[in-house]
């Protein structure tokens, strides 16, 4: 098993109506029997699928997964959840923008990335581990 590692830093003296700061740091571990990083090319229009698996996290059934926007798209990527035969779209990234959570993958999952742009690629890179 590796050790993962998960900060979330926000701080802002005028955002919020108080001055707001606070860190969260999770430290977990990741099963190395089924894990990934990738960088992936969307083609315009394209859907692709970066995570399937009939029962992705059979031990903890919790899949941590991380996912980055290049900095350079101009188009928008739409990350879907498929369980159960229901598609969530469950986040947009705009370029240079990540996300990080953990999905209940302890039923059918599969994780879809949709390129909104009918004609420009866009690159994510993505990380999924199961939590060990």
């Amino acid at each position: 098993m590796s050790t993962f590692r998960a900060t979330l830093n926000i701080s802002s003296a005028n955002l919020f109506p108080i001055p707001t700061n606070f860190t969260e740091t999770v430290t977990d571990n990741v099963n190395g029997n089924y894990s990934s990083f990738n960088t992936n090319v969307l083609a315009a229009a394209a859907t692709n699928v970066i995570i399937y698996g009939p029962s992705i996290a059979p031990g903890s059934g919790i899949l941590y997964f991380y996912v980055k926007a290049d900095a350079l798209n101009t188009a928008t990527v739409d990350i879907e959840i498929v369980q159960a035969g229901v598609t969530v779209s469950a986040m947009r990234i705009l370029a240079g923008d990540f996300a990080f959570v953990p999905i209940d993958a302890s039923i059918a999952t599969t994780v879809r990335a949709d390129n909104n742009s009918a004609a420009n690629p866009a690159t994510i890179q993505y990380f999924y581990g199961e939590r060990g």
